[in-house]
């Protein structure tokens, strides 16, 4: 499975998802790290960034995607991106996930439950925490509780 195939698959194992940068930065570092051998390898290069791991090529995937009519890019509130499959790219996706291993499938939607549920400075803390070397270039402070 390409790096394409992959960002459509995991995109469609929650339907009706809009995601935020922060989501699919996470996402798809989580995949890699986690699931690399059972998707053929890593898909990505992730490297430490101002809030945790990132990677450009996350971003060129989904407007690829975009381009292809698969997913679509908006703006919540004039503020910051949003990224939701089309129904072309739910279709598409939800046969492509469909080829993954039942527990790499189960592995990605507790992922994007996870990262539904959680704020921004959960889902960085988290990561941080867990992969410390992900910190290494980090402009982030928690806020305050």
């Amino acid at each position: 499975m390409d790096r394409n195939d992959l960002v459509l698959a995991a995109l469609a194992s929650v339907p009706d998802v809009e995601y935020q940068a922060v989501h699919l930065q996470k996402l798809f570092f989580l995949i890699d790290e986690n699931c690399a051998d059972a998707i053929d390898g890593k898909k990505f290069n992730f490297g430490p960034n101002d809030f945790g791991p990132y990677d450009k090529a996350v971003f060129s995937a989904v407007e690829e995607l975009a381009r292809q009519n698969l997913v679509q890019i908006g703006r919540h509130r004039s503020r910051y991106r949003i990224f939701a499959l089309t129904p072309e790219g739910l279709i598409k996706g939800k046969v492509l996930l469909r080829k993954l291993p039942s527990d790499v499938r189960q592995y990605i939607r507790d992922v994007v439950k996870w990262l539904l549920r959680s704020d921004f400075d959960k889902i960085v803390q988290t990561i941080y925490k867990e992969y410390p070397e992900m910190k290494r270039n980090g402009v982030y402070r928690a806020s305050a509780e």
